[in-house]
């Protein structure tokens, strides 16, 4: 086997190696709670955030929910799940320009906390 056949066989099998890894990564998860103070201000941040979280490749899973607590005594008010492919995606909307753009709508409407969790890996 030539120098060159070998070389394009070793990046042949790491392409195919990266492509398994990456389809194989945990997906990543927002879990928001939302306690809205001004509810005409959080308008603006409810209808611009889903075109925001679809172009980094998210998904509302819940949007909005009033939680009914089963046990224990979280202070939940209004949870949203977000499903993003990775947390390096997340990373990219958080710090994107497009998300800079909304999140003063969110922050002077709302008390938020926001929790990153990575999924199960995926097999």
């Amino acid at each position: 086997m030539s120098r060159i056949t070998r070389l394009l066989w070793v990046l042949a099998s790491l392409t195919v190696a990266a492509a398994a890894w990456g389809q194989n990564a945990p997906k990543a998860y927002l879990l928001v709670n939302l306690d809205v103070h001004d509810v005409a201000t959080f308008a603006k941040y409810r209808e611009a955030i889903p075109g925001v979280v679809q172009k980094f490749g998210g998904r509302f899973l819940v949007a909005g929910a009033e939680p009914k607590s089963l046990e224990g005594s979280l202070p939940l008010k209004r949870v949203a799940i977000i499903e993003f492919p990775s947390a390096d995606a997340v990373e990219k909307y958080e710090s994107s320009p497009e998300y800079a753009a909304i999140k003063e709508f969110r922050t002077k409407a709302a008390r938020t906390d926001i929790v990153l969790l990575e999924g199960a890996p995926q097999r």
